[in-house]
């Protein structure tokens, strides 16, 4: 049986849990801009608008993040995503460096500039998540 869902992507260029992007945007406004009591998933993906950001800082902004979507959507999932070295992951986060989602700087998953995704890359991870939202298991998500 499939059901219907609502996508709202509230991706920023140059946001991230710290980084300030387009709009003065961070995780933590576009979380308040884009989710409510009736969402059913939230996913965080991280990505190196973090980068070179204290650890420390960046661990309480991650925490913060959380603890938002948590207050505005009690009920969804969130979903953590992230291939920051900066903090240490626990065993439940999902490294896409580590499982080798993306493979290189040459995938063409990678659009032109060799960092943003191709449409591909967007389907390809689609997939991903989404697997990772449907499998049976202990695995938290």
């Amino acid at each position: 049986m499939q059901v219907p869902v609502e996508v709202i992507n509230a991706a920023m260029n140059g946001a991230g849990y710290i980084g300030v992007g387009y709009e003065e945007a961070t995780f933590q406004t576009q979380l308040k801009c884009s989710i409510n009591a009736s969402t059913d998933v939230v996913v965080f993906f991280g990505s190196d608008n973090d980068a070179g950001r204290d650890p420390a800082e960046l661990h309480g902004a991650v925490v913060d993040a959380l603890r938002t979507a948590r207050v505005l959507a009690p009920h969804a999932r969130r979903v953590v995503i992230g291939p920051l070295p900066a903090f240490d992951s626990a065993a439940s986060d999902v490294d896409p460096v580590a499982e080798h989602w993306i493979p290189g700087p040459d995938s063409e998953l990678l659009g032109p500039d060799g960092e943003h995704l191709s449409s591909e890359g967007q389907q390809f991870l689609e997939g991903k998540i989404k697997a990772l939202l449907t499998e049976p298991g202990d695995r938290p998500v």
